[in-house]
């Protein structure tokens, strides 16, 4: 078995990573992959802070084994996705040692991928039927406010419920054609399990 081990920075994040991509690795039938119980480090601590990227990627290359691997999602805010990647992708890539690790950064948010596949999720925990993705879905800002804004009743939206019950449901194929960055998760996940997804699609 292969170990995936994830570092992100939110409580949702926590419980929705992990559904995702194993949604994700069981489409390309890497039953073999164990995606263990995210670590989480606040996003402005693990980028900032030496010591704690140190520690964290220590922490998950140990729990990993020699056979594992390392995926960090951080949300990318305000930030520009390519140049956050090219100020600390080599930092992350030395602290993890031995151990291959993927760096992706959301455009803005997580939740900026269920409003780019938002359609599939009609009707189901207060998301309208008709609502519709906006035309550059990570463009916007507030992801959680927009899906706060649209959710019918309470107009509540929690994190850590609603948040990994959407990664469960949300058609991510089509959150991945309107998304750059949904794309990159994909395809690091798919980099660092040597997945070869032009032969995997051709051969399905």
């Amino acid at each position: 078995m292969v170990k995936l081990v994830c570092i992100v920075e939110g409580d949702g994040d926590v419980e929705a990573l992990p559904v995702l991509l194993r949604r994700i690795k069981d489409e390309y039938q890497r039953f073999d992959v164990v995606i263990e119980r995210p670590l989480r480090s606040p996003r402005d601590r693990f980028l900032n802070r030496p010591e704690e990227m140190s520690r964290m990627l220590a922490f998950a290359a140990g729990r990993a084994g020699p056979d594992g691997c390392i995926l960090v999602l951080l949300d990318a805010d305000d930030d520009c996705v390519a140049e956050l990647v090219a100020r600390y992708q080599a930092d992350v890539t030395r602290l993890a040692g031995a151990t291959d690790c993927g760096l992706v950064f959301a455009k803005s948010e997580f939740e900026s991928w269920f409003i780019a596949g938002v359609e599939s999720l009609h009707g189901f925990r207060r998301i309208p039927d008709g609502l519709s993705a906006p035309v550059n879905p990570e463009d916007i800002r507030d992801a959680k406010g927009w899906l706060r804004r649209n959710m019918e009743g309470q107009g509540v939206y929690s994190e850590t419920v609603d948040q990994p019950a959407f990664a469960a449901r949300f058609d991510w194929r089509l959150a991945r054609r309107r998304s750059a960055s949904m794309d990159k998760l994909c395809r690091e996940l798919a980099r660092l399990l040597g997945i070869d997804e032009l032969a995997t699609i051709n051969a399905a």
